[in-house]
């Protein structure tokens, strides 16, 4: 919903700074689509050139949208992150007992491997190409 919100608000700003000087962004209230359009090509770097500001204070605030799309995308990332790290670490294994019923590399150069393998009745599959 933030992100939708982005693309309006900085779509409306970048028309109504473009729309006067630039062909690109239509005069008329469809002009605002075309604002909101240039958003979220910008947004997704996808910038297909369609859309490019030309003014300098559109080039200022396109520049601004940019780093703050940045930073927004930063910040959600480094929250989004460690909680489905959380979420992955429940069900992360503790010991070997985790194992069973797995199927688990055995190097055949381990002496003690295929002992563990029995003991926790574990799917050994023996790799015997290992160096």
């Amino acid at each position: 919903v933030f992100s939708i919100l982005l693309y309006i608000v900085w779509g409306t700003l970048i028309w109504w700074v473009e729309a006067e000087g630039n062909s690109n962004f239509r005069r008329n209230c469809m002009g605002l689509w075309d604002g909101v359009w240039w958003a979220s090509q910008t947004i997704t770097s996808t910038g297909y050139g369609n859309l490019v500001p030309i003014r300098s204070l559109g080039k200022v605030i396109a520049s601004l949208y940019m780093m703050t799309t940045f930073f927004y995308f930063g910040v959600l990332t480094a929250e989004v992150n460690p909680a489905i790290n959380i979420a992955q670490k429940e069900n992360s294994i503790r010991d070997p007992g985790d194992l069973k019923g797995l199927s688990v590399a055995v190097p055949s150069f381990l002496p003690f491997a295929s002992s563990l393998v029995q003991a926790y009745s574990l799917n050994g599959v023996e790799c015997s190409d290992m160096p």
